[in-house]
């Protein structure tokens, strides 16, 4: 009888102990499982965290690239710019001198004239000579001031004579940084 109330506590122990064991192992699997889940949280996240650093920095290269694209853009401007400014004050030393020259010509020609050496049609097409010269020349200062006008406006002058400062102008305010030509 004893070996049967013994037999009887070990199978209440083994069963205790079995269904310990299977308590245990539900619970590790339970937080397996949590463990499981968030990780995958975790990896979700940071794939999105990964993903939208990935577009934040496509975005500043793309930014970079425009604004370097109009920094190029910029330079080619004020680089053809000047170049037709210093063209126009060449063209205008030109004009000058050959409207001197038109302009003696005219008067040696106005003199032969009332010396009746030439007809008023030779008189006349020296004096259109000279006039469509000064309108080169108004021509040729009307271009200029438009090409510096572009140009003031190219470089940004224009914000300093309206009294806007950009730069290291600029204090207490968000600054532009001056361009590196």
């Amino acid at each position: 009888a004893q070996a049967k109330v013994a037999d009887q506590q070990y199978q209440a122990q083994e069963a205790n102990r079995k269904a310990w064991q299977q308590a245990q192992l539900k619970a590790y699997d339970q937080m397996d499982a949590q463990r499981k889940a968030l990780m995958e949280q975790q990896a979700k996240a940071w794939q999105q965290a990964e993903a939208a650093r990935l577009k934040a920095e496509s975005q500043v290269r793309q930014f970079k690239s425009e604004i370097e694209a109009e920094e190029i853009n910029i330079r080619r401007r004020i680089v053809s710019t000047a170049t037709a400014i210093w063209d126009n004050d060449h063209n205008r030393a030109q004009l000058m001198d050959a409207g001197a020259r038109k302009a003696e010509e005219y008067k040696t020609r106005l003199e032969e004239y009332f010396r009746e050496e030439i007809n008023i049609d030779q008189l006349l097409s020296t004096r259109s000579d000279l006039v469509s010269n000064e309108s080169n020349m108004a021509n040729n200062t009307y271009n200029t001031a438009d090409r510096e006008a572009t140009l003031i406006l190219t470089i940004g002058q224009v914000y300093d004579l309206v009294g806007l400062k950009l730069g290291e102008e600029a204090e207490g305010r968000d600054r532009c940084p001056p361009l590196q030509l």
